[in-house]
């Protein structure tokens, strides 16, 4: 009995210790969120010029989302997916909810990269305390806090501090995962893959190395967890899923589609590319399944600026070769 009550109390005060322990973390990591925060906002009200060609660019076009979308519809989200002809439309989405709070200034826009910099923080605690523990977890956001580069890109107005969300968040939920055997966070492995490719088109060079390392760790698990067999009905429920899905986006946006180089063929397109990411994810929860359906709902977003913009490829040889004639240059298109 004495035994007994004495394993109970060494239990309940580990427990205690846990909480407090977790608690005296938390404090900290608020710490170093808030003072990041509050550092970048001085910084931004002290500064009057905007630093960089391409930021001015990123800041005109984000402006120009104003007209856009004051009135939400099938058609203006359309419009704001596909508007930018060279860069993808992340950045300029995610920063209108904070030009309508703030202002439509340059300071209302950056505030986006100084609330990105404090998710970058905590989402580096939480990948550093999931691989190893809280305090590696602690140590790291506030090594990352205070890498010169975060807090330039903190008060700049840039692509990079939203392309380090979207891979942090990418990585956290690759290792929560389990090699693609948990849905709901290669679901989230994804979504974070999509919008990554919507922000910037560099998202996969930071990407495939950890991924190729989960695959080959797991292959043994995905070699064990095969396909599941045959599953007509669930197929066909899948296509008419990416059927309905791809109409809803393409229909009431039809004549602005045909502007674009696949013109009426975005429509298929769109059908083709959704239909494993929902076939995926009729089908019970496996690594390979999962896997698929992950991957496909990444490129399901992705495709919302890549598909209408297939020619920016075409476009960029195109000027590789003009300039290549014109400097005498050897041309790598």
């Amino acid at each position: 009995m004495h035994s007994s009550s004495a394993y109970t109390s060494s239990v309940l005060n580990s427990a205690s210790d846990s909480r407090r322990s977790f608690t005296i973390v938390i404090l900290l990591l608020s710490m170093i969120v808030v003072l990041n925060i509050i550092g970048n906002l001085f910084w931004i009200q002290q500064n009057i010029v905007l630093v960089g060609r391409d930021a001015s660019n990123y800041l005109k076009n984000t402006l120009s989302y104003r007209e856009i979308l004051t009135d939400l519809s099938p058609l203006s989200l359309f419009h704001a997916f596909t508007y930018p002809q060279y860069r993808t439309p992340g950045l300029y989405i995610a920063a209108q909810p904070f030009l309508h709070l703030f202002g439509f200034t340059m300071d209302g826009a950056q505030y986006l990269n100084v609330a990105l910099s404090a998710v970058v923080i905590v989402l580096t605690y939480c990948l550093g305390a999931a691989i190893a523990d809280r305090r590696v977890g602690l140590f790291a956001a506030l090594l990352v806090s205070l890498l010169p580069m975060m807090a330039a890109m903190a008060r700049l107005f840039y692509t990079e501090m939203f392309l380090t969300a979207a891979v942090a968040a990418n990585l956290l939920a690759l290792h929560k995962s389990d090699g693609f055997a948990r849905r709901s966070w290669s679901l989230a492995w994804g979504v974070s893959l999509g919008v990554g490719l919507l922000v910037k088109w560099t998202m996969p060079i930071y990407l495939w190395l950890p991924v190729l390392w989960v695959l080959w760790r797991k292959r043994s698990d995905f070699l064990r967890d095969r396909w599941p067999a045959w599953q007509g009905r669930r197929l066909l429920l899948a296509l008419l899923a990416a059927f309905v899905i791809a109409t809803l986006w393409y229909w009431p946006n039809r004549f602005q589609a045909e502007t674009f180089l696949l013109g009426k063929h975005l429509w298929p397109a769109w059908i083709l590319i959704l239909t494993p990411a929902t076939f995926g994810l009729a089908l019970p929860s496996s690594r390979w399944t999962n896997l698929v359906a992950a991957v496909f709902v990444g490129l399901s977003i992705a495709s919302l600026w890549y598909l209408p913009h297939a020619d920016i490829g075409i476009q960029t040889c195109s000027c590789g070769r003009s300039s290549a004639q014109r400097t005498g240059g050897r041309r790598l298109c």
